[in-house]
């Protein structure tokens, strides 16, 4: 008998819908399941009533940013790894997403081969699933 393989449960908070639906596309054809919230505080609230292996935020969104969404999850969930990603890469940026606990700072778009390797190198590390360049 076979034990049923876990589904690794990936979180993604971002608040741009056309982005987040190419994103929760490519990663539920490679086997993963994800939930989409579409800021911080929906993000933290779907934290708290649920259990992810990985979350995915962007930096800028209305409201509340990803900066909250990594600092409160390094203090209530410090063993939750959260990758961080962003447009507006500047080196102040990811100096502060590394001291806040980022365990990755990725730039988007994620078009180039090197940036989509980068993205799924880091996600399969995390939710333990082998990374299918194709999808992009």
């Amino acid at each position: 008998m076979q034990a049923m393989r876990r589904i690794p449960k990936i979180l993604l908070v971002e608040d741009d819908e056309s982005l987040a639906a190419s994103l929760r596309r490519a990663l539920e054809v490679t086997g993963y399941a994800v939930q989409a919230a579409d800021g911080a505080d929906q993000g933290l609230a779907t934290v708290q009533k649920e259990d992810f292996d990985v979350v995915v935020t962007d930096l800028q969104m209305p409201g509340s940013s990803g900066f909250k969404v990594l600092e409160t999850l390094h203090t209530t969930r410090p063993r939750l790894p959260v990758i961080l990603m962003t447009a507006h890469h500047t080196a102040e940026v990811a100096i502060t997403a590394t001291m806040l606990g980022a365990y990755e700072y990725l730039v988007k778009p994620f078009k180039t081969p090197e940036g989509a390797a980068r993205w799924w190198r880091c996600i399969s590390q995390l939710a333990w699933l082998p990374p299918d360049l194709s999808v992009f």
